[in-house]
């Protein structure tokens, strides 16, 4: 008993407790926060207000029944009056704290404000004032910070000169220390300034004299693009030139026009998008841009701009600040009036003492109120995106795999790699402009580009020249060497060897080989024939043969459906004289001559003067006219392709029927890869093209003269070569074609001595090269973009017969309608006859009109009569049946067709 009135002792002293902890920190239940931004500024302020809302959902505030509300104003950059009064406005409803405006002529008016009222201000801009209010605090990294940043990354890019670009009179600011360390760091720097009254480019040409190839471009972001192309324009975005781009906001612009020119452009960055906070404004923000009704801003941006992050991330310190002070009181500040919020000192104070985490990592401050601790990205533009090449935290650079790749040491001190090539459209080519050029200036082509690409990602440079002999190699017996480029590898006259050099066992055998760059495989080039192939019957090509034959069979089937359908539904038997009521003989129309003339008329597009008459009859004539409709269409429009395309007849489609003949000689290069491929095999198709070679020596050619006696030969000359050299031909010469398909597969590789260091380091940035895409976009390049293309009009695709697949639907289709014609028919033949005859002499009656269908000679009946059958049950006319039978015999004697 004792134990149980302790406890509840305890339980009432601890209830009593948890009271007392909430009366103590107890926090107003609606929180206002201040928002003043421009119209323009929507992704900044959708931030504020989903960082805002989420604070009631906040594990901060769980045990706690607080609103949070965002009080949004609209401010304009330029008008201090307009902002003065929509932070009294914000006063007026009982804000705690006030964030923004952004740009620096009225933020300066709201921070006297708040200054004046003791109302937090925070702030997420670039400033370049040294100190802050008591009030007053800013997530954006200093100017003095920022200054200390670029110092650190020059040191390790070791520039000794470079030139500073920069708009704004205040921006110069950024680089008082540079100044001042210049002289201990002996830097040579040079200074431009943009100026709206003077065209960018007249200062980039002067930067351009200066030959200064590393520059600092500290301006606007909203003149970064423009810079950027008037720069572009006097030739300052080449691959020569390196930019540290002081604006972190560098992403969020459209710099597609400068990400391919391999320019090297810097930018820092302090969005962490792996962390826990830009994933929840991630999922918030298409749920609030709809709430909002900002339909445009649905989808999240690509990348944030860097103060909508900061924003993001203030409202957190503020709110960690508020809860540390535990209890407070809002209460309205009139402007008139000089009456200071009592909790403002305290909750600045707190915040100066928050040490967290957001989007921009770790967010702690000074006793000034500037933020202090920073860990920056360095991101370089690529052709898709970016890369993160390291990061300065601390007061330190740390560099990371992708940071050689962007910051090579100077050009003239990376180590020099030997190419030997050969003169082989389009992989080499000696550059025609300009005779003056000399080194790897005068090559132009698929592989100066392919080993400039390597040189980049591997840091070496090149020296490019021809192969001596211009042989790609083989092994002379005599000799008892190796000649071509295999031979200037193997006697260290080269280091690799690049160029469409088909690997193969032989070569494998004395130099080493890295993935290939390129697969290809021997194909036959050949002239097209000029002769054109024409037929007589041109006219059935349209239609496979099965197609006509159900079309024959259809047409015949149709006209006898409908001859006999016409026999069995009476509404077909008519007066042929209307006007003569005594008549007694009734004649159908759709007789067999008929039936088929309505049908075949339909066909043909012209019409007959046979019309049905009976609902049966007419829903026939109806399915076939929608069967002609779709067959003539169809015959229509493929009859004209086939009569505009005409087909070119190539004396051999495959290598097995150029084998077989005899009339057209085929060559290839003596001793290359392509022949060393059928002196080799064991295919007897092939090794008769070997034996064909070996006894007419004259159709071994080079590769150029292959081509030109293909061309010159008029169709009595075939060329056995890669694939590749074909495909670049047939783009530019439309009289030449490829003939077959590949005979073989093979690798055009880059050839390194064995043993070479050089080897692993090749394949790995060739496979890179691929996976990036970068090996497609080269062999678009100079195979089709430069000078290709040019027979793509000329070329046609294959004429394809149209066949059951095809127009199989329409044949179901008149069949459907076919069956349900006849239904009809009997529908209205079993109709009229009991509607004609009493119900007991119905079998009879129906029997009889049966047995006369069936008679399809006659195409003339006489009329029943109306009166009542007799017993007998002998057919009633008007008139005696001995009167009238022997006047119907002869009347019916004149409708008979034979």
């Amino acid at each position: 008993m004792l134990l149980y009135f302790n406890n509840k002792i305890l339980i009432s002293f601890v209830t009593i407790f948890v009271i007392i902890i909430n009366i103590i920190e107890c926090l107003p239940s609606v929180i206002r926060i201040g928002g003043l931004f421009t119209v323009e500024q929507e992704e900044q302020e959708l931030a504020f207000r989903i960082a805002i809302s989420q604070l009631g959902n906040s594990a901060l505030f769980s045990h706690q029944s607080v609103t949070f509300v965002a009080q949004v104003e609209r401010v304009d950059n330029f008008d201090s009056f307009l902002a003065q009064q929509k932070v009294c406005s914000l006063l007026r409803n009982g804000v705690v704290a006030i964030f923004g405006p952004q740009n620096s002529i009225p933020s300066m008016h709201v921070q006297s404000i708040c200054e004046t009222f003791e109302i937090p201000h925070i702030e997420t801009r670039l400033d370049y004032e040294s100190h802050r209010t008591d009030l007053s605090i800013n997530l954006y990294p200093h100017p003095s910070l920022l200054s200390r940043v670029y110092m650190d990354i020059i040191k390790q890019w070791e520039w000794q000169s470079f030139a500073i670009v920069y708009d704004r009179n205040d921006g110069i600011i950024h680089f008082k220390e540079f100044f001042e360390k210049s002289m201990n760091h002996t830097w040579n720097i040079k200074v431009f300034q943009l100026k709206d009254d003077i065209p960018f480019r007249d200062i980039f040409w002067k930067l351009k004299e200066s030959k200064e190839r590393n520059i600092i471009l500290d301006v606007r972001k909203e003149a970064i693009v423009e810079v950027f192309n008037q720069a572009q324009q006097v030739g300052l975005i080449t691959e020569e030139y390196s930019y540290l781009v002081t604006c972190m906001d560098l992403l969020t612009l459209d710099l597609e026009d400068f990400r391919h020119s391999r320019t090297n452009i810097t930018s820092l960055r302090i969005v962490d998008e792996n962390s826990l906070e830009f994933s929840n404004l991630i999922e918030e923000w298409h749920i609030y841009a709809n709430r909002l009704g900002k339909r445009h801003m649905l989808r999240a941006p690509e990348y944030f701009n860097t103060d909508t992050v900061l924003i993001y991330d203030a409202v957190k310190v503020l709110a960690v600040a508020l809860k540390e002070l535990h209890t407070f009181e809002v209460q309205p500040i009139d402007c008139n009036e000089e009456r200071p919020w009592p909790h403002g000192s305290s909750v600045i104070n707190y915040m100066r003492q928050v040490h967290t985490e957001g989007i921009s990592r770790v967010i702690q401050f000074d006793d000034l109120g500037l933020r202090t601790a920073f860990t920056f990205d360095i991101v370089c533009l690529t052709h898709d995106g970016y890369d993160i090449t390291g990061q300065w935290g601390y007061g330190k650079v740390t560099k990371n795999e992708l940071w050689s790749k962007h910051f090579a040491k100077s050009v003239l001190e990376l180590p020099i790699v030997r190419v030997t090539t050969s003169n082989s459209p389009p992989f080499t080519m000696i550059f025609q402009n300009k005779k003056s050029m000399s080194g790897n200036k005068q090559y132009e082509g698929y592989v100066p580009d392919l080993v400039n690409e390597l040189a980049k990602m591997l840091n070496f440079r090149v020296e490019i020249h021809l192969v001596k002999d211009k042989q790609y190699g083989k092994y002379v017996p005599e000799k008892g060497t190796w000649n071509g480029m295999i031979g200037e590898v193997l006697n260290d006259d080269a280091d690799i060897a690049v160029a469409d050099l088909a690997v193969n066992s032989d070569r494998e055998k004395v130099v080493d080989f890295t993935l290939p760059f390129m697969s290809t495989g021997i194909s036959i080039l050949y002239k097209k024939p000029i002769t054109k192939e024409t037929s007589l019957w041109s006219f059935l090509s349209p239609f496979s043969t099965i197609v006509w034959i159900y079309m024959l069979g259809t047409f015949i089937g149709v006209s006898v459906l409908l001859f006999l359908t016409g026999r069995f539904t009476p509404y077909e038997w008519c007066n042929p004289h209307p006007c003569r009521q005594d008549d007694k003989v009734l004649e159908n129309v759709l007789n067999v001559r008929n039936s088929f003339w309505c049908t075949i008329g339909s066909l043909m597009q012209q019409g007959s003067d046979v019309a049905p008459k009976a609902l049966s009859t007419r829903v026939i004539i109806a399915i076939w006219y929608f069967f002609t409709l779709i067959i003539i269409s169809s015959y229509t429009a493929n009859l004209a392709a086939f009569l505009t395309v005409e087909s070119i007849p190539y004396p051999f489609e495959n290598v097995e029927q150029l084998a077989a003949q005899t009339k057209i000689k085929y060559g290839a290069t003596n001793g290359g890869a392509t022949h060393r491929f059928f002196t080799d095999s064991n295919i007897s198709t092939y090794r008769k093209i070997a034996d064909f070679m070996g006894k007419n020596p004259d159709v071994f050619m080079g590769g150029l003269a292959g081509r030109e006696r293909v061309e010159a030969d008029e169709g009595k000359y075939a060329y056995f070569m890669e694939a590749a050299p074909i495909e670049y031909i047939v783009e530019r010469q439309c009289n030449l074609t490829q003939v077959g398909g590949l005979l073989d597969n093979k690798g055009y590789a880059i050839a390194t001595r064995k043993g070479s260091p050089l080897r692993n380091p090749l394949s790995q940035a060739i496979l890179k090269l691929q996976e990036d895409g970068v090996l497609y976009q080269l062999k678009e390049r100079w195979w089709k973009q430069k000078g290709g293309g040019q027979c793509i009009a000329k070329s046609s695709s294959s004429l394809t017969e149209l066949g059951l697949k095809n127009l199989g639907g329409v044949f179901l289709v008149l069949v459907g309608g076919s069956i349900v014609a006849v239904l009809m028919a009997l529908c209205e033949f079993v109709y009229k006859v009991k509607k004609e005859v009493k119900e007991e002499n119905f079998a009879i009656e129906l029997m009889d009109d049966i047995k006369f269908a069936m008679r399809c000679q006659i195409s003339s009946k006489p009329t029943r009569s109306k009166s009542k059958r007799s017993l007998t049950g002998s057919r009633s006319f008007t008139g005696s049946r001995s009167e009238s039978t022997p006047k119907l015999n002869s009347q019916l004697s004149g409708y008979y067709y034979n």
